[in-house]
C-alpha cells in the first residue's frame, strides 16, 4: 500500500531533521556547506521506492552508519548480500550492470521467490533496484538502481 511505502526507510525530511546535527559535521569534515552535504548524502543513499507512487526513502542501515562514522562510504554490501542472491544471479546468467532503467509489467518483479522466472523479482526485493517510475498508459514500471551507493558494487 502506497500510504507504508516510506515504512522501510527514512525520510528526507526526517534526514533534514533528525540528522540535522550529523549532516552539519559531516559538511565540516568534508568542507563543504551543509547543503551540498545533504546532496552528497542523498546521492549516495536515497532513491528507494517500494509504489509506484511512493515518496523517495535512504537506506536505514547506510545512513545511520555514516551519521556513527562521520564518512560517505559504502555500507551496502555489509548490510546483507546473501548467498542465496549471488547463486540466483548466476543461476539465471544476471548480469546487473544490463538491469538498469528497465521497462517491465509488476508480474515480472513483484512475485514470490519460489515462482521466479529471472532473478529480477530478488533483485528488486533486496534493493538492488527500486522503482523509478510508473506509465499509466501502458501500465509498467521502470525499475532502477537505486543510488550510487549501489551502483558502486557492480
Amino acid at each position: 500500500l502506497p500510504r507504508f511505502s516510506a515504512i522501510c526507510g527514512i525520510t528526507e525530511h526526517e534526514v533534514k531533521t533528525v540528522f540535522a546535527e550529523g549532516i552539519e559535521q559531516m559538511a565540516v569534515k568534508y568542507k563543504c556547506s551543509t547543503e551540498e552535504m545533504f546532496e552528497r548524502i542523498k546521492m549516495r543513499y536515497d532513491g528507494y521506492h517500494f509504489s509506484k507512487d511512493s515518496e523517495d526513502v535512504y537506506n536505514p542501515y547506510s545512513l545511520i552508519n555514516a551519521f556513527t562514522d562521520c564518512e560517505l562510504t559504502n555500507y551496502w554490501f555489509e548490510s546483507g548480500t546473501p548467498s542465496f542472491l549471488i547463486h540466483q544471479m548466476q543461476h539465471f546468467r544476471t548480469d546487473i550492470t544490463s538491469l538498469d532503467r528497465l521497462e517491465v509489467f509488476a508480474s515480472e518483479f513483484d512475485q514470490p521467490t519460489e515462482a521466479m522466472q529471472s532473478a529480477l523479482p530478488l533483485l528488486y526485493q533486496s534493493g538492488y533496484l527500486t522503482i523509478k517510475g510508473y506509465d499509466l498508459d501502458t501500465e509498467t514500471y521502470t525499475l532502477s538502481i537505486p543510488n550510487q551507493e549501489v551502483r558502486f558494487l557492480r
